[in-house]
């Protein structure tokens, strides 16, 4: 069984502690600002999503994120996403394009009055590319584009925009 939270924590924790270079940062360093913190509307999250970001070396960097939102209609449903992925940045400095991929773990847990409850545990594979300004000093950090869901038996485009910090 998968336990979300403690992969997050993990990678979280991994990524904390991944070297960012040897002997004194130069000015043009990319590694300067290798930390970033971020919202998202859509994308990974489906509705929304908090993300963090260490890039691990200059163009690649490890994501780990967390959504949870509930929904009642005539039941009451909760859905808690953790999307954990790899973000390349293959080309520029500050402006540029990306392309992330990676996993996200769900929990659905549905209640009904005289039913009870259900939970059900999945992993949805995910494909994503677009525009990205992310400066390596530091700063305002933007995303925006599509992704792809790889769902069973079906794939789901979708769209992100994101905004947050690096440092």
């Amino acid at each position: 069984m998968i336990r979300p939270l403690k992969c997050v924590l993990l990678v979280t924790l991994i990524s904390l502690y991944a070297p960012t270079g040897f002997g004194q940062v130069k000015t043009s360093d990319p590694m300067q600002a290798p930390n970033t913190l971020y919202g998202e509307l859509g994308g990974k999250g489906l509705l929304y999503g908090f993300y963090y970001e260490r890039l691990i070396v200059p163009r690649l960097g490890v994501d780990v994120g967390f959504s949870s939102w509930d929904v009642t209609v005539f039941w009451s449903t909760t859905v808690t996403i953790v999307p954990l992925f790899l973000s390349w940045y293959p080309v520029g400095e500050e402006s540029h394009l990306y392309v992330d991929g990676g996993v996200e773990f769900l929990s659905v847990t549905a209640s009904f009055d005289a039913l009870g409850s259900f939970t059900g545990h999945g992993a949805i594979p995910l494909l994503g590319t677009g525009y990205c300004y992310r400066n390596s000093r530091g700063g305002f950090y933007f995303k925006v584009g599509p992704l792809l869901l790889f769902a069973p038996g079906r794939v789901q485009p979708w769209a992100n925009l994101s905004l947050g910090v690096t440092f």
